[in-house]
């Protein structure tokens, strides 16, 4: 396992960068990216290498190192590997998942629906949820499952109680949230944020005594979920 020699990987690119020796950390990455395509006999161990090639990524922001032929080609690697790995579903910890999101950043994120299309505007990438029945709410087994994980504690489940079935039409939604690129194209547009005709009344009322939400500073959030939107704020941006 890999694991086991975490950290003394992690100390050797600590010396490679202290040491300047660029060449050799960016040589550590492939040759990490290299092994996840090995066959391995651990499951999933393919996938904390790259999650593991990312974080050294990262941490030594290779994002800022000059250009060359080396690191081009080692960030294209990563890059696609950070891709094929971001496809696939539970096969690495929601934490590990943001980090390769984080590096996906700076390598550059082009994936459909987390940016903008050639005229600005958010390229949602539209997912078909068929029509039919679900249940909705949640049962007291359920909640006292949850309440014994501790991660729920004085949480109420009042109104989410009974469960019962629910029949919903056909619908579409966005295959990924919002990201704060897309959110900042709707308050830069000059229709977008401002114009009254996409909002509510009330929430024409709102915005007057309210802040913007926070917006992306730099490429490393981009492609983040855009956070602290009001209700009034979210159904603007959908109007637009």
């Amino acid at each position: 396992s890999y694991r086991k020699w975490e950290e003394p990987i992690r100390l050797l690119g600590d010396i490679y960068m202290a040491q300047s020796q660029k060449s050799d950390l960016l040589f550590l990455i492939s040759s990490l990216l290299e092994s996840s395509q090995s066959d391995l006999d651990i499951p999933r161990e393919e996938y904390e290498l790259v999650w593991f090639a990312a974080t050294l990524y990262l941490e030594q922001s290779i994002y800022l190192f000059e250009n060359s032929l080396i690191k081009e080609k080692v960030c294209q690697i990563l890059r696609e590997r950070i891709l094929e790995v971001l496809q696939l579903h539970n096969v690495l910890a929601s934490s590990k998942r943001v980090d390769l999101a984080l590096a996906l950043s700076h390598l550059g994120d082009n994936r459909l629906g987390v940016g903008l299309d050639p005229n600005g505007i958010p390229d949602i990438n539209w997912c078909l949820i068929p029509s039919g029945s679900f249940l909705a709410g949640t049962t007291e087994e359920h909640i006292s499952i949850i309440q014994d994980e501790n991660w729920a504690t004085g949480w109420k489940f009042n109104r989410e109680i009974p469960s019962f079935e629910m029949f919903v039409e056909e619908f579409k939604i966005s295959k990924y949230m919002i990201t704060q690129k897309q959110f900042k194209s709707f308050i830069d547009s000059s229709d977008g944020y401002y114009q009254d005709e996409w909002w509510t009344p009330d929430g024409i009322e709102w915005r007057k005594n309210s802040k913007l939400p926070s917006l992306m500073e730099n490429c490393t959030t981009a492609s983040m979920p855009q956070v602290e939107v009001r209700w009034y704020e979210a159904i603007a941006f959908c109007n637009w």
